[in-house]
């Protein structure tokens, strides 16, 4: 049984550590920017500026996105939510129904 929590939690720590990968990534390619900028290297830091912003722009989006349960749960809170309003028309709807049968409508 523990196998099988490993597994569960091996299947999300490769999405966080890619996540935070790529965002050190680009914080990488923008610091050595930096650097290269102020020792007056301007070949080096004309492939680190190239790089940083892909790199560290879609490290931003894929660390801000959410993950897929976060997802899952979200659309399915919605669709209880969806439900339960259902449900109320339902019922007032019926005891509508009822009281205009005993108004005699």
């Amino acid at each position: 049984m523990s196998d099988n929590t490993s597994q569960g939690t091996q299947k999300k720590t490769p999405l966080l550590r890619q996540k935070e990968g790529l965002l050190a990534a680009g914080l990488a390619c923008a610091a050595s920017a930096f650097v290269f900028y102020k020792q007056k290297k301007t070949k080096p830091f004309k492939i680190a500026y190239f790089l940083t912003w892909p790199v560290l722009g879609a490290g931003i989006i894929n660390y801000g996105m959410p993950t897929d349960d976060d997802m899952k749960q979200a659309i399915a809170k919605s669709h209880a939510i969806e439900k339960q309003e259902q449900l109320d028309k339902s019922v007032v709807h019926r005891q509508m129904e009822e009281l205009k049968h005993a108004a005699g409508k």
